[in-house]
């Protein structure tokens, strides 16, 4: 075995290596203790804490602003991005293939935009009240 091959082997398994490190310590590891601190109360399981963030209202609206605002930014997103594509597809103009690479980011960079603070503050809570739904 040549070094060559041995070094891509070496950086293949290093990679794989920090890819594992980051998905175990940064994103499973959190979310797993997450979970066993939200299932516990004093070492025991419990749902209390669940039982009182579905029952109190100071809770329950917030829940609903995320998942209305999160459905909404979603269709809305989906919307434009879909017509977007459509539109590189069908059409034939200058710079295309450069806008047809772009469209991704395009379309990352209009949902992180429709989820803004700036845009929740203005606009949702004067279009929506949803205290009188609940």
């Amino acid at each position: 075995m040549n070094s060559s091959v041995l070094h891509k082997r070496l950086a293949g398994f290093l990679g794989v290596g920090l890819l594992l490190w980051f998905l175990v310590g940064v994103i499973l590891y959190p979310a797993m203790k997450t979970a066993e601190l939200s299932l516990t109360d004093g070492g025991a399981f419990s749902l209390i804490h669940y039982s009182s963030f579905f029952t109190t209202k100071t809770s329950f609206l917030p829940l609903v602003n995320t998942l209305v605002v999160g459905i909404f930014s979603v269709a809305f997103c989906g919307v434009v991005g879909t017509a977007l594509a459509f539109f590189v597809n069908f059409f034939a103009f200058p710079g295309r293939q450069m806008v047809d690479k772009l469209l991704p980011i395009l379309n990352i960079v209009l949902f992180s935009l429709v989820k803004s603070e700036t845009l929740m503050v203005k606009i949702f809570p004067t279009a929506f009240t949803w205290e009188n739904y609940l």
